[in-house]
């Protein structure tokens, strides 16, 4: 058996909540500071600058898939990608992920718009000619039962083409809490913690002897709450250590780390994870030509898996030889060794067999009396 590696990168991405985030990253790169009304609601603009706004947003979202996924006719830049405030399954990154042959996976009761398209707000896609047997195991829940306050998430499982390995993704997106304070107040979070336990609750039991890759908006730091992340108990956190979000609201934290990955191989340390800069994969990010308020985070999966020397071989273009070992040769049985052996047929008995034949054959009367 000879081992062979594999390794496929992940971007996860809040995509942006239309129009009011992309005017807070652009308020951000003007240096400006925004005022917010209830459940941070942006006053309105001007009807002419409005339209100017507007526009641009749909440009911004276009430039963005070109951006992430790659323009018409290129590679993609990643294998997965978790997306999180989606919105529409017709958004343009959505869309340029479908023309690339993803698989895009979200839950089934997601709401609809009156032109019955899905909007959800987590979605995960998945290419197709690296992941076979792709499964949706999304769904939503109920995070506030007084207001009937409703999130899904996205959950896929799929078998790595190369290692034949079984991975399980969840895209996610955590309800959010006041993070202007020093601390995070434990009932203002309780939501988003239940969120989060009954994500892991249920990716730990879909994902048993499986590789498991959560990514998302956490809506949280590990520095100011790190009770969320202990949630994820037996996950590896793994983060940029650098603002994933911006937030032109508040003057003293303009910027901040939001955006995670979780990953877990079951303690297998042949399975490795590592977050590399995005602008490594996607470049620098170009201000009013991104959609978002978020920035990507990438991450490249490393998978170790063992097969046929012959396998691994054809798998990794490989034209080296393998030798076989002593221990296999004497562990297959010999063809010879239980093949049934004829005994040879002396001349008496094959005279008076073919005798006896012939005997009945021409007195079949005998034969049957005889019977």
């Amino acid at each position: 058996m000879s081992a062979f590696k594999s390794t496929f990168r992940v971007c996860t991405f809040n995509a942006g909540a239309g129009l009011s985030d992309y005017r807070r990253l652009i308020a951000y790169l003007n240096d400006e500071t925004l005022s917010a009304g209830k459940f941070g609601k942006l006053p309105d603009l001007p009807q002419q600058k409005q339209a100017q706004m507007a526009k641009a947003y749909g440009n911004a979202l276009k430039e963005t898939a070109n951006h992430l996924v790659g323009k018409q006719g290129e590679q993609p830049k990643a294998r997965v990608y978790l997306l999180q405030e989606v919105g529409s399954i017709k958004r343009p990154i959505v869309e340029r992920l479908r023309e690339n042959d993803f698989a895009i996976i979200y839950a089934p009761d997601s709401k609809k718009n009156q032109q019955g398209v899905a909007q959800p707000d987590t979605a995960i896609a998945l290419d197709k000619s690296r992941f076979s047997k792709i499964e949706n195991h999304s769904f939503s829940m109920v995070v506030d039962q007084e207001n009937k306050i409703k999130k899904d998430v996205a959950i896929a499982t799929a078998i790595d083409a190369i290692t034949k390995q079984r991975v399980v993704f969840a895209s996610i997106h955590a309800p959010g809490c006041d993070l202007t304070k020093s601390f995070v107040d434990p009932t203002d979070a309780a939501r988003g913690d239940f969120y989060c336990q009954q994500v892991a609750k249920y990716i730990n039991a879909l994902g048993q002897n499986a590789i498991k890759i959560i990514g998302g908006d956490i809506n949280v730091n590990p520095e100011k709450y790190q009770e969320r992340f202990d949630i994820f108990h037996g996950f590896e956190v793994m983060r940029t250590h650098r603002a994933t979000n911006v937030n032109p609201l508040n003057e003293h934290d303009r910027a901040r780390e939001l955006d995670y990955f979780f990953f877990s191989a079951n303690g297998n340390h042949n399975q490795k994870a590592e977050v590399i800069s995005r602008d490594d994969v996607f470049g620098p990010l170009s201000g009013e030509n991104h959609c978002s308020d978020h920035f990507p985070v990438v991450m490249d999966v490393t998978l170790t898996s063992v097969g046929s020397p012959q396998k691994a071989e054809k798998k990794s273009g490989s034209t080296s030889h393998h030798k076989k070992s002593s221990s296999s040769k004497s562990s297959k049985p010999s063809k010879t060794k239980y093949k049934p052996v004829k005994q040879k047929e002396s001349f008496s008995a094959w005279f008076w067999r073919t005798l006896k034949s012939c005997f009945c054959f021409c007195f079949p009367q005998i034969r049957t009396r005889r019977a």
